[in-house]
């Protein structure tokens, strides 16, 4: 065992290295061991934070909801809740049964965000909420300035650029088709009060607009634009100073001048009117067109009285409704006998039963920064109760949390793997 020792080691001896291994030499072996190791380590950590990045950003993220079809079945939503604010805008959310405004979060930067005003849709399909893909920036949304189809499929904006109106956009919820209505000659006017409102059929977008270009208080004509053509209809002539009231039936384009309700056909031009007995704040016509609901007063100009609904039959009997509120808007017809009234804003909503005068308080609420716009044709179902909106978050990769855990964990391993290597060395 001796001998077979010391064989071996004659063995090394011949195969050793030849040369001065002592002193300088042994050190700058050593370093460049050292150095080799350290390299060694980093390449790994660096190895595997590469591939967790890969990881990461490989892994899809969740698509926006889509809407499950293209036939709403959901009535007006109890609580219209905004969606995710970095949840990215649609063009074809489907048909909608409230649009209302909130904020909109993009990134800027590395870490930074922005935010700005935009409007959004509860789907009438499954409830939540989606940003609408609008051109322009909607700084100055307000419920005046948007109107929703009575079956939820068509939204329309006022177009603007800076405080100048530019005309009208109409989106089709369905298909994502844009509409464009612009002003004669390409022209805009200073922003003021406007009229907007779908006829009940939604073929027709009513506006008030100067035909001739002008932009004085007396230069508006009511206009119907055909949504097919594209072309605009005169169904009320200038010279008035102030814009119509609202309005709303089952047939034509509907409003009001004072103690008058008007209808027109932009088809025919026929025209017809309705005087009543008290000033005129709106006004809407059942589904049936026999009977009329409207918010009413007896204030002349310059002399402040008290709202208050009023009803009128099939004869032309006129009643007043005793509610617990003063009313502001008639919100649209759940059937024939049923209105739904509110006062400014949804959250004082009631039904009310014209044949019996019963009313039923609708507990209606908005998480939103704009009253929200409801499609009048879905008062005739259920209110629907809210859906839960899904988190989205930032979509930057190196923003998420999970994403900075892998980091961190990665660079503790490479720590620790560093520390070992050097233990052994």
């Amino acid at each position: 065992m001796t001998s077979d020792l010391r064989e071996r080691l004659h063995d090394l001896a011949d195969h050793a290295p030849t040369g001065d291994l002592h002193g300088d030499a042994v050190w700058r072996h050593g370093v460049r061991r050292h150095r080799l190791r350290v390299a060694g380590a980093v390449a790994g950590t660096a190895a595997v934070v590469a591939l967790v990045a890969g990881l990461v950003a490989v892994v899809p993220s969740p698509a926006p909801p889509q809407p499950a079809g293209q036939v709403g079945s959901l009535g007006i939503p109890r609580d219209v809740r905004p969606p995710d604010p970095w949840s990215e805008p649609t063009r074809t959310p489907g048909p909608l049964s409230a649009v209302s405004a909130d904020m909109h979060r993009q990134p800027d930067g590395l870490i930074g965000h922005s935010d700005r005003l935009m409007l959004f849709g509860v789907s009438a399909v499954d409830g939540r909420s989606r940003f609408l893909d609008l051109p322009g920036r909607q700084v100055n949304v307000d419920s005046e300035s948007v109107a929703l189809s009575d079956d939820g499929t068509l939204v329309a904006t006022v177009r603007m650029q800076g405080r100048r109106q530019l005309g009208w956009d109409v989106l089709d919820v369905r298909t994502g088709e844009l509409t464009s209505l612009r002003l004669p000659g390409n022209q805009s006017v200073e922003q003021g009060w406007g009229y907007l409102q779908f006829t009940a059929d939604g073929r027709f977008l009513v506006t008030n607009l100067a035909l001739d270009g002008e932009s004085g208080e007396t230069d508006d004509s009511l206009v119907a634009w055909e949504l097919a053509s594209g072309a605009p209809a005169e169904v009320e002539g200038p010279g008035h100073y102030w814009i119509p009231g609202t309005a709303h039936g089952p047939t034509g384009v509907v409003w009001t001048r004072r103690r008058d309700v008007h209808v027109a056909d932009p088809d025919t031009g026929e025209r017809t009117s309705l005087r009543l007995p008290h000033q005129l704040v709106d006004a809407a016509y059942a589904p049936d067109g026999r009977r009329l609901a409207y918010v009413g007063t007896e204030q002349e100009r310059g002399t402040p009285s008290p709202w208050r609904l009023y009803l009128t039959d099939e004869a032309g009997q006129e009643s007043e409704v005793a509610l617990a509120f003063e009313p502001v808007q008639v919100l649209g017809w759940r059937d024939d006998t049923h209105v739904v009234v509110s006062a400014y804003g949804p959250r004082r909503a009631t039904v009310v039963d014209v044949m019996t005068g019963e009313v039923e308080r609708l507990r209606l609420g908005a998480e939103s920064t704009m009253v929200p716009v409801y499609a009048r044709g879905l008062w005739s179902r259920p209110v629907a109760h809210p859906a839960d909106q899904p988190g989205v978050g930032d979509p930057r990769v190196w923003m998420d949390g999970w994403f900075q855990a892998a980091i961190a964990g990665a660079l503790l391993l490479g720590a620790v793997l560093l520390v070992r290597r050097r233990r052994r060395g």
